[in-house]
């Protein structure tokens, strides 16, 4: 939806009989929100969640944010989200916004959103093997063309940070990124476990050429 459409939009919804909302998220909440999802919000969903929180009008209902609440899942699509990906394996770059209310063998119908710029940023912990081999790799991956990577960093057992600007620069053969879910099914072998990460703690380590965080997993 562009953002002409999306504030076309939301003064339509102030028109419709039984309109609610519960008032704005603080930054804050939206940054722990995305941190937990591991993604980045479109400039349409932030401005939502910072001025609406959540919208409800003539038995329809656009689902919110509520971080510090996960075991509520009614209204609050990072509750909802985490549930599907368990549940329903639903990729991780999208976020149900809003429930149909059809069911279907006992499954419900979600409406879902694809969020930020199909970017993930991913954390893969690897067992020592020498000194002049990677403890720890950070990968950008571009969820648009077919995984691969746009930027990668690399620290070592001394906490030396490598920065990769073009991890294919001198590859015999370009290959995509597993999903954290495939390293950690071991499908890429038993040394590694992975996790999805926030964009900023990526440009953080990026930016600063250090790391602080744990070299184990």
């Amino acid at each position: 939806m562009s953002w002409s459409n999306y504030e076309r939009s939301m003064k339509l919804a102030q028109q419709c009989r039984f309109y609610t909302t519960e008032g704005g998220k603080t930054p804050d909440e939206i940054k722990k929100a995305e941190e937990l999802l591991g993604v980045q919000f479109s400039k349409q969903y932030k401005d939502f969640c910072k001025n609406y929180g959540y919208l409800s009008f003539y038995g329809n209902e656009i689902f919110g944010i509520d971080p510090d609440n996960l075991e509520i899942l009614e209204g609050n699509c990072v509750a909802y989200a985490l549930n599907d990906r368990k549940v329903y394996e639903l990729p991780r770059h999208y976020i149900p916004i809003y429930d149909y209310g059809y069911e279907q063998e006992n499954e419900c119908c979600w409406e879902v959103v694809v969020i930020g710029n199909d970017i993930e940023y991913i954390k893969v912990f690897m067992e020592y093997e020498a000194d002049d081999l990677p403890m720890v790799y950070f990968y950008e991956v571009d969820l648009n063309d077919k995984r691969f990577a746009l930027r990668g960093i690399e620290v070592f057992v001394n906490r030396k940070v490598k920065l990769i600007d073009d991890l294919y620069y001198d590859a015999i053969e370009a290959c995509p990124i597993p999903t954290v879910d495939e390293f950690n099914a071991k499908i890429w072998g038993e040394g590694f476990n992975a996790a999805i990460i926030s964009k900023e703690e990526f440009e953080r380590i990026w930016i600063t050429k250090t790391y602080d965080g744990s070299l184990i997993s």
